[in-house]
């Protein structure tokens, strides 16, 4: 058996972030290492624990999903980015592609 996916769930917003968390613990092969609310509590523990994947919603005012993407691809080479969006936006989307999500 291969290990689980380990995903981490960055949004702004505590229901759907408790919705993601709780839709997440279901899937057998995935272990929700982490739910934050603030984009600071997000770069802390994606720092201190081996996460595969961060799952991305909404932001605090003042957050910028690409800049958090590039600084945390740098130092963490192998996290994968899962970014939802609102509305679709090709601009947008290819932005988010080139950054690393």
């Amino acid at each position: 058996m291969l290990n689980p996916l380990r995903v981490g769930v960055l949004d702004a917003h505590e229901i759907a972030r408790y919705g993601l968390y709780l839709h997440l613990l279901e899937q057998p092969d995935i272990a929700v290492a982490g739910s934050y609310g603030s984009y600071a509590n997000a770069i802390q523990d994606v720092r201190e624990k081996e996460l595969d994947l961060l799952l991305i919603g909404h932001l605090p005012p003042g957050s910028n999903r690409l800049t958090l993407i590039k600084a945390l691809s740098t130092e963490q080479p192998e996290l994968r980015f899962l970014v939802l969006l609102d509305q679709p936006d090709w601009a947008t989307a290819v932005m988010l592609v080139a950054s690393g999500a």
